[in-house]
């Protein structure tokens, strides 16, 4: 319909310590209002609205809250 699809993504990961494995899972990430955040790459930059979404993940996941 002439629309692009918003970015998403399956990820699967595993956070170890001492190699062993201390969280694991596997999630979908998406972001149907991608064009409405405040873009923190250049418009010139390949990938930039999957960079900032899988930025806002990770912190999510494995940041602690301030």
């Amino acid at each position: 319909r002439g629309k692009a699809d918003w970015p998403s993504f399956t990820l699967r990961y595993a956070l170890t310590a001492g190699g062993q494995a201390v969280k694991r899972g596997e999630e979908r990430v998406a972001d149907l209002n991608y064009t409405g955040h405040i873009a923190n790459y250049g418009t010139s930059e390949p990938l930039r609205y999957e960079k900032q979404m899988l930025g806002a993940w990770f912190k999510e996941r494995f940041t602690a809250p301030q």
